[in-house]
């Protein structure tokens, strides 16, 4: 199977902040939703970087850890998502 995707961010001169990946037996596909003008949210990191982490986790816990519930698949994904 051929997998092609593209993306752009949101607006010009702005970092990119979505991540798209694909394997055999999944696609994982995150918009980042930026943070709002002003916003301080406390994080050293943006959201790309969020993103792209989330992302790589899915797809690393998704194939090396298949039959996890649904539970313990998110907390597997944001804890090691957590700066």
């Amino acid at each position: 199977m051929l997998v092609s995707f593209a993306s752009e961010p949101g607006a010009q001169g702005q970092p990119n902040e979505d991540f798209v990946a694909a394997a055999p037996h999944m696609i994982v596909l995150l918009g980042g939703a930026g943070t709002p003008d002003g916003l301080d949210t406390g994080c050293v990191h943006g959201v790309p970087w969020f993103t792209r982490q989330l992302g790589a986790s899915l797809m690393r816990t998704a194939t090396w850890a298949p039959l996890l519930s649904p539970l313990a698949f998110l907390t597997s994904l944001l804890t090691a998502s957590a700066p």
